[in-house]
This record gives C-alpha cells, structure tokens and sequence, in this order.
C-alpha cells in the first residue's frame, strides 16, 4: 500500500425493518360535495343536450359519439378523476383534450345508464364525483375543425397547392367500437368514390390518416362531422 495515498473511511450502514416503508399512493379524498346540487342540476341537462345531439347518429348507425367533460380547477389532479361516474357501462373515459378536459365515449345504453347513475345513485364517491364536473358537451364539428371552417381550409388548401391533410379517428380503447369507426370511416371514400385514406403510424393509441385533397368542399364538411 503506497502510504501517500489518502484513504477515506467506509461506514457501512445495515438496513432495518423500520428503514422498509410502504409509500402513500395518490392523494387523499377530497371532498367535492359543496357543488353536488350545482353540478347535479348542470349535468343533468347537459347530457339531455347531448342525448338530443346525438339522436340522429344514434337512429342511423351503432357508431360511437363523443362528448366533452370539463372539470373544476380543484379536481384537475389525477387523483381525483371522477372514475366511479366514467366507466365502461356509464360512458368510458378514452382521453383527454386540454388541460381539466375529458373526452368520453358515447352510446345510446351508456349514455342512459349515465343519465341514471348521476340522478338516483346516492353513494358518497358518485355524489363526490359529480361535483367534480362543470359540464359535459358533445364534441362538434367545429371542435374537430378547430380554428378552421370548412371553407377557409378548402382555400388554404388550395392557395398553398397542398395535396393532402393529415385527419385523427378517435381510438375509443374499446376493439368492437374502434374496428367499427374504421369500417365505417373508409366506407365514407368508398361511398365518395375518393382515394383510399392512407393510414400512418405514429402509436397504437393513434389513428392518422393521410387524406388526399378533394375539390369537394362537401367532403371535408362530412369529415369533420365524422
């Protein structure tokens, strides 16, 4: 051993049963109920507005809709998601949009038993849950447009000699309803006698489509009513 050398001490330190703890997971329950009569009342006539929003799509074909939820600033930690209003018979939760914003699948059955559980259901975690929420909208035609209209995308389109676009298919996280929206989806180009959406991947989470550009201002309004 060369003694120019500093050597510094090791302290060897041996864990104990009190150094092993089980961490807390999530946050603990907030209570939301202030709001629940506020919230109840809303909700419940939102969803009227949807149901009626919806009907004709819902008469016509076994497609799934979507709907928008907005939560209170409180209840925007994921811990407090409303899970126990949202779930697979009660119109699931398949994503988000902005920040505090839910997006939910639709269905005749769903949407009603929905409708049901949030009038009758007294347990203190639906209560609780219902207060979380501001509101629930369908998700429109200009929410899938954005900042565009039909007709000012058709120009840009054009003005930009732009051949194609690039359209998302919601993914429900649901097999039987997303093969469904696909089969449907491409029956639309079919029905249009247009070229074939190229699919292109991103994520399995995700379906983007590459659209070619279609003289038919029609087109893209149907698109994006989809």
């Amino acid at each position: 051993m060369n003694d120019s050398k500093e050597y510094l001490p090791i302290k060897v330190i041996l864990p104990t049963s009190h150094d092993f703890k089980r961490p807390n997971i999530g946050g603990s329950t907030k209570d939301f109920t202030r709001f629940y009569d506020e919230s109840r009342k809303t909700l419940l006539a939102d969803l009227k507005h949807v149901k009626m929003y919806f009907e004709k799509i819902f008469t016509s074909s076994n497609l799934p809709s979507v709907a928008r939820v907005t939560l209170r600033e409180e209840a925007f930690a994921k811990s407090h998601k409303p899970e126990s209003i949202f779930k697979d018979k009660t119109c699931p939760v398949f994503g988000t949009e902005n920040f505090g914003e839910l997006l939910i699948t639709i269905m005749p059955n769903s949407l009603q038993n929905l409708i049901q559980t949030i009038s009758t259901n007294d347990a203190f975690s639906v209560k609780n849950d219902v207060s979380k929420v501001l509101s629930i909208k369908p998700y429109t035609k200009e929410d899938a447009l954005g900042k565009w209209t039909t007709n000012n995308l058709q120009r840009y389109l054009i003005e930009n000699n732009l051949s194609s676009f690039k359209l998302r298919v919601f993914n429900h996280c649901d097999k039987n309803l997303d093969e469904k929206l696909h089969t449907a989806f491409l029956a639309l180009f079919q029905k249009e006698k247009l070229q074939k959406p190229k699919m292109l991947f991103y994520s399995d989470k995700l379906n983007i489509f590459c659209i070619n550009v279609s003289k038919s201002e029609n087109m893209i309004d149907q698109l994006s009513s989809f």
